[in-house]
């Protein structure tokens, strides 16, 4: 069983409250000391949620880092890398305080890992953040495999970073289920992969885009409310 990271298995409390304290803290840390406004540092987060870019393997930096120094880079500031890592480890920290397992991610998880492999696929510019939170929010023993975004440098939708855990895991895509609540990256993704996609539905942003139909209208997919509805699906 594959499964999403955010929003699937992990939940915000407020994820609008959580996005503001990031920008903050970002602003606190990069923006004050250099003189960017805080206008000015919305705009470096928003480019860094919204923009793709291919990290440089030479410096160390993960993808984060990377698009963090080249948001300052345009405003001709050049932080040391090691002030780049603090201002992405607090502004992460910051980020995740408000995030924990959804009620039933603990039992559904136990309850697979007895007779199912565990695989956790997601998408995140900040691998070491990534594993640090599984840890802290007791999800990481149940996993066989952990595929970020980051390390592979492929990301959902792409097919790719499927094929990356079915190789890790030798399983084949008829033997593998999806679960994730982004119809875009991970019905999508999933489908584009050849594996069976399941939408968990939490009335989350990401469920309800207007590429919803067109989707549907060309891939069928099941919808669950709750990750307890597994144990029933995958008897």
């Amino acid at each position: 069983v594959f499964f999403d990271l955010y929003g699937t298995l992990l939940v915000f409390d407020n994820f609008d409250k959580s996005d503001d304290n990031w920008v903050q803290t970002f602003y606190e840390l990069g923006g004050k000391p250099n003189n960017i406004s805080y206008e000015d540092v919305k705009i470096i987060c928003k480019d860094i949620l919204e923009r793709d870019i291919e990290k440089d393997l030479s410096t160390g930096l993960t993808t984060y880092e990377t698009k963090i120094k080249c948001g300052f880079a345009q405003k001709n500031i050049f932080p040391s890398d090691e002030e780049i890592k603090n201002i992405a480890n607090a502004t992460l920290e910051v980020w995740q305080k408000d995030i924990r397992p959804a009620e039933d991610t603990i039992f559904v998880l136990s309850e697979l890992k007895k007779s199912k492999k565990i695989v956790l696929i997601t998408n995140f510019d900040h691998s070491p953040h990534v594993k640090k939170l599984i840890v802290k929010t007791g999800l990481s023993k149940y996993f066989d495999e952990v595929i970020i975004s980051d390390e592979t440098e492929c990301k959902k939708p792409s097919p790719d970073i499927f094929n990356v855990a079915l190789e890790k895991t030798g399983l084949k895509k008829d033997d593998v289920v999806y679960i994730g609540d982004n119809i875009i990256d991970d019905i999508g993704g999933a489908t584009s992969a050849g594996i069976k996609p399941i939408l968990i539905s939490r009335n989350s942003k990401s469920n309800f885009v207007n590429e919803l139909h067109d989707i549907n209208k060309t891939n069928s997919f099941q919808t669950i409310n709750s990750l307890s509805d597994l144990l029933v699906l995958l008897k």
